[in-house]
Parts: C-alpha cells; structure tokens; sequence
C-alpha cells in the first residue's frame, strides 16, 4: 500500500489506507504500508497510530523540495514544525520578479505534485522488498498523485497487478489549480500512467463516471469504494448534552469556496431580530488555519458566538462532533464538486447528531442525506434561516435537537464493510492475473 498519508501525516487521506489495512486480514489480505518518515501535512499525529498488529510499515525518507525553492529564492518560510497550524502558508517574497519566477519554478519541479520528493526513496524501498519478501498486489492512493507514479515504477519493473485509488480524481479535481499548459502536459502523463493501472477506484459513482469519460481505456476496470466510519472510534465516548445550542465544524476552511459566511449573516440576523439569544448559542469551528476569517466575525458581529480551534487529534473531533447540537457541511461552491463526498460526513453520520449542509452543490452529499435521513441540505439563506430556527426551537422546549437518522443505510459504511468492498476488488484482480 503506497501511501502519502500516514501516521505521523495525519488528515482524512490517511485515515482511508490506515482503515483498510486494519480491517484488510478479516479478508484474507494483509498490507505492508509504504510511506514517508517525515513529510509536509496540515495536520499531524502520533506515528504510533499507524501501528496495526497485521500490518507491515515502510517508512522512508522525504526530500522537501519545497523547502529548497524557498531557501534559493530567500522567501521566509513557515516552522515545518509539526505543531504548526501553518505549513502550507502562502509565502512572503518581496520583489515580484522573484515571487513569479518562484511560483513558476515551483510549478514544474513540483510535478506532479510537491511529494515528489518522495519518489526516489519509496521506489528504492519498494524494489528491495518486493525482491526480498515478495508482494501479490499493487495499491497506491491519492492525493498525492506521486504515490501513482512510485506504483507505476513498481509494477513495470515486477509485472505484479497494480489497483490505483483515487480519494479525489487527479486532473479532473475540481480542485486542481494550476496553469492550463501544465493541465493539459500533466493530463498526458496521467493517461500515460493509468494505462499501466489494472484496476481503478474511487469514492462515488459520479467520479467513476467521470473517470469513464476522459480515461476510456479504464472502462470496465473502475470501482466505487466509499469512505465510511469505524464504529471502534465511537465506543469510548460518552454523550454529553450541549449545554448550548451547538453548531460544530471540524476540517479545513477555503475563502469563497467552503465558506461560512452565508451562515454568519443568518446567525447575526436571527440575533439581531431577537429569534435567537446569543448567550445561548455558540458555533465551534476546529479548522487550524484561520487567516481572514475572524474578519467575517467583526462584519457580523459574533465574537460572542463564533469561536475558531487549531484541529484536535482524530478521536477528540469525533467526541466534539457527538456532543454538538448540529453539526455543519461545508460544500465547494460554484458547483463543480457534484461527485465529492467530503470524509467527515460518515463520521457526522456516526456521531448521531443532525447535518447541516450549506449549499446544496454536491449531488452525492443531497442523495445520501436523503437516503439515510440524517441532515438538511440549503441552498440560500432564507432556507437555512426556517432551519435553524426550527432546530433552536426545538433545542430551547427540549434542550436537544433529535436525530432522525435511518440506521439500516447509516450502516453501509462502516469501514469494515468498505473494506469487504476492496478486498473483493483486489480478489477480482489477482483471479483475472492468474487467468492471464
């Protein structure tokens, strides 16, 4: 299992392969997980995490390539000190020739992506295992999309099958955000790679679809496994009713992409008409890096109300998210995201806590909160005004919001029962191998 993100690089990346490699031996697998020893993330945890008592780890060393570009070009950079909340700041660079020719330099060597300075070591690593102790099966996963070439490497110089997983699509991403010349260079290298692939994941069918029409020569060799929650995670915790009425956020902010706003003026409006008591509602949001959000907050008025946390270890979020009120869906606007499924949904489906989704932009995320009956998706403010004021109501006569959830479907996505799904996947490829 090539993976990028893994304990210490923490993030919903790496809970994706640390899950399957510890639920993969109740399917006859059993993983050895190759990763850096170090590397840049915007979250981090303790390596011991990853440990699993039937699972194999790799860990190799990591060239920051973006710490050189910096260094060479005199930028100042951030502490790539693992308490950080910053590591992936934008840099400060003082002439504009230098901070242009910077980011274009950064854009080439960092191809296709700012792991590549991984490459090296982990294809290292990877040879002199497989030479030694010997695999049955390829897997790699991404973001970043590195891990794809390392496996690539791998499965041209052994011939082993190869199952590519992608937890986003890689230059259909809607959040891919360089120049159109290096789209269209890094869409060749990308077709030139997959063609190697014998099988593909992804997260949703609406990726799979994606995936179908633009690399058509994967067609009939593209599957869906979602993300899902472990019901191991949630068994320590103890309910604690919010002394307050809740609104909980856990993950990462984007400026005029996932942003609150929408939310705040509804808040500061329902205070301001009296429909809603400030001492008496509170909105936490653990998102780590908040540069030009509390700006939001003083527009608004909600010093009183809003609160922003650093990110919190895995297990905490989880325990923040069971003891809100509501818990809130950040979804990527325009809508161009229609098939992303964000990670801490199925922990919000877990937690039992009713899901606000703002806006309605991802079809994937409308369908699944109608199915299992968990949440409300809005569109505009005067459908998240009714609902707020519905949910507060509520939690006023009550002191709780209650949950509506349908168990039965919420139950699908235990990471045991996706990780059934992957094992079945990579039985599949291994049986059509041997046939060959």
């Amino acid at each position: 299992m090539i993976a990028y993100f893994y304990p210490p690089l923490a993030g919903m990346g790496m809970l994706r392969t640390l899950k399957f490699a510890k639920y993969l031996p109740k399917f006859g697998w059993q993983s050895v997980i190759l990763t850096p020893r170090n590397g840049r993330s915007y979250a981090y945890c303790e390596e011991s995490e990853g440990d699993l008592p039937r699972a194999e780890i790799i860990r190799t060393n990591f060239a920051d390539i973006d710490l050189g570009i910096y260094k060479f070009f005199g930028c100042t950079t951030p502490s790539t000190q693992r308490n950080d909340n910053h590591p992936t700041q934008p840099l400060k660079v003082r002439p504009e020739a230098v901070r242009r020719l910077s980011g274009y330099i950064w854009e080439w060597i960092n191809f296709p992506d700012g792991a590549i300075g991984w490459y090296p070591f982990a294809v290292q690593a990877g040879k002199d295992y497989i030479s030694r102790k010997g695999v049955d099966l390829i897997y790699s996963t991404s973001s970043p999309e590195t891990s794809h070439l390392i496996a690539c490497y791998l499965k041209k110089k052994t011939g082993l099958p190869w199952v590519a997983d992608f937890r986003d699509l890689w230059t259909a991403n809607p959040y891919y955000d360089r120049s159109s010349f290096r789209k269209r260079i890094e869409k060749v290298v990308e077709s030139h790679i997959l063609k190697h692939a014998d099988a593909a994941i992804t997260v949703s069918k609406v990726l799979a679809h994606k995936m179908h029409s633009y690399l058509p020569f994967l067609n009939g060799k593209i599957y869906v496994v979602p993300n899902g929650y472990d019901e191991d995670d949630f068994q320590a915790i103890q309910y604690t009713p919010p002394s307050k009425f809740i609104i909980i956020y856990t993950g990462r902010l984007y400026r005029f992409k996932r942003d609150p706003e929408i939310l705040f003026k509804v808040l500061s409006h329902l205070i301001e008409k009296g429909k809603m008591d400030p001492d008496r509602v509170e909105a936490h949001f653990y998102v780590g890096d908040i540069y030009g959000f509390r700006e939001l907050v003083r527009k608004h008025n909600l010093h009183k109300v809003v609160k922003f946390h650093s990110f919190v270890p895995y297990k905490e979020s989880l325990k923040r998210q069971m003891e809100a009120s509501i818990l809130l869906l950040l979804q990527w606007e325009p809508r161009h995201d229609s098939g992303v499924y964000t990670g801490k949904i199925f922990e919000y489906l877990r937690a039992h806590r009713p899901i606000l989704a703002i806006p309605s932009s991802s079809e994937v995320v409308e369908e699944l909160l109608n199915k299992t009956n968990a949440g409300i998706v809005v569109s505009n403010e005067d459908e998240l005004e009714n609902v707020l004021i519905e949910w507060y109501q509520e939690y006023i006569k009550t002191g709780m919001v209650s949950y509506k959830g349908v168990e039965s479907e919420i139950n699908k996505y235990t990471r045991e029962k996706c990780t059934k799904k992957l094992a079945s996947i990579l039985d599949d490829v291994i049986s059509i191998g041997s046939k060959k």
